[in-house]
């Protein structure tokens, strides 16, 4: 479920790998943070991550104690994603993804996106 205040509440057992594409997005160089997702995510529940569109190398994966990256400028559009494991079963797990400069941030100190970003 997309709740109206940007943040998004998974339940159920996926049967599959399940991919939700949040949105694309690019940024300018710089040092990022991104934000968001449950304590308790791994490699075998689920992460929220930042990737490429074009495939090409480049991620910042978030397993809910946020993950930092690098981004040079050159990497073309992102795409910011929530992915759940086969197997893994969800109850009311909120994420609230959010990409910020500001390394501090945790899972707590959520704000909505409002339309504009401070990264311009």
């Amino acid at each position: 479920t997309h709740n109206a205040d940007g943040t998004y509440t998974i339940n159920g057992t996926a049967t599959a790998d399940v991919y939700f594409d949040i949105c694309f997005f690019e940024l300018p160089a710089g040092s990022y943070k991104l934000v968001g997702c449950p304590s308790g995510g791994s490699w075998a529940s689920y992460i929220q991550y930042i990737r490429r569109v074009d495939g090409q190398p480049f991620t910042i994966n978030d397993n809910g104690t946020g993950g930092t990256g690098e981004v040079t400028g050159s990497e073309g559009q992102l795409r910011l994603s929530i992915l759940i494991y086969r197997g893994y079963t969800a109850n009311n797990l909120v994420f609230k993804p959010m990409v910020t400069t500001d390394t501090s941030l945790t899972y707590n100190d959520y704000e909505p996106y409002v339309g504009r970003s401070s990264f311009s």
